[in-house]
């Protein structure tokens, strides 16, 4: 296993040192795009905060003109019916906003993996090469990006639900069992603990979550990049989550050593942080062999 791991990771290293040049502009790629997009949050955040106060003033001044009678109660009406249209109006706005950040997100993870891809077949890229292929294929990197973001997007709110139903269901079954017993300081400290020891354990499995969700975006992606369609793409990454102990194992490994050195290395951690996306796909594309077909 420790050779296994060994030669895994220097299998990565060996793909990132095949050519410096073409890394490095994959790597001044990521990071502007990051800068572009976390611009693109911050307007989204600032147009949302116009949105609500847009909005509120005519549903306040509505609700508040509400009691008044005569004309005055028709103006209410008016104000209160022109608030809702322009809260549902503001609201498909933003989510549409969202998306299409979202959908170039993803739309870019799965372009780094078609030129690491790409990079591991002896192709030699450059800047212009990479900028030509984002010039010329955004549509379908969009689309991609979209389908594999609401996909995604999908799946985790599905496992967002079990867990919730499963933990409520736990804590319900504890204070149905103490309503049913005497009523005693001992079993209101036992109910206590019972929830703290769940709430601790639900954190726990989001914990062991966050790192396969990255793991499924990744996947995808790289899967996303060879010419699988997105479902494909999901299943296989699920296929390797629950077969591929040993794959997975790594990767999260990997993934941790490289957000370590990025907080120890707190000056360049801003420039580090963004390059994480870059190093663990290599580590998927160098170990192809590791994880389903």
């Amino acid at each position: 296993m420790r050779r296994g791991l060994v030669g895994s990771y220097r299998r990565t290293l060996d793909l990132l040192k095949k050519d410096r040049m073409s890394i490095l502009g994959i790597c001044v790629f990521t990071i502007s795009f990051m800068l572009v997009l976390t611009i693109a949050q911050v307007s989204l955040i600032i147009l949302g905060s116009l949105f609500l106060a847009l909005v509120s003033g005519p549903i306040v001044g509505g609700i508040y003109l509400l009691d008044q009678g005569g004309g005055i109660h028709a103006l209410a009406i008016i104000l209160l019916v022109t608030g809702s249209i322009l809260s549902l109006l503001f609201l498909v706005i933003l989510l549409c906003i969202a998306l299409t950040i979202g959908s170039t997100a993803f739309g870019a993870q799965i372009h780094i993996a078609d030129l690491l891809l790409k990079i591991k077949m002896g192709e030699k890229l450059r800047w212009r090469g990479i900028l030509n292929e984002l010039r010329y294929d955004w549509k379908d990197i969009l689309r991609s990006g979209y389908r594999l973001l609401t996909r995604l997007i999908t799946l985790f709110i599905g496992i967002l639900i079990v867990i919730e139903v499963v933990t409520f269901c736990m804590i319900a079954a504890i204070m149905f069992l103490v309503q049913k017993s005497d009523v005693s300081d001992a079993s209101s400290v036992m109910t206590v603990a019972a929830i703290f020891i769940i709430s601790i354990v639900v954190a726990l499995i989001f914990i062991v979550i966050i790192p396969l969700l990255v793991f499924m975006i990744d996947s995808a992606s790289v899967r996303m990049a060879e010419g699988k369609d997105v479902k494909t793409a999901i299943r296989h990454g699920l296929k390797d989550v629950r077969y591929n102990t040993s794959g997975i194992s790594y990767y999260i490994l990997w993934v941790l050593i490289l957000i370590v050195v990025s907080i120890m290395v707190f000056p360049l951690a801003f420039i580090l942080q963004p390059l994480i996306s870059v190093v663990s796909k290599s580590f998927l594309i160098a170990n192809r062999d590791m994880f389903y077909g």
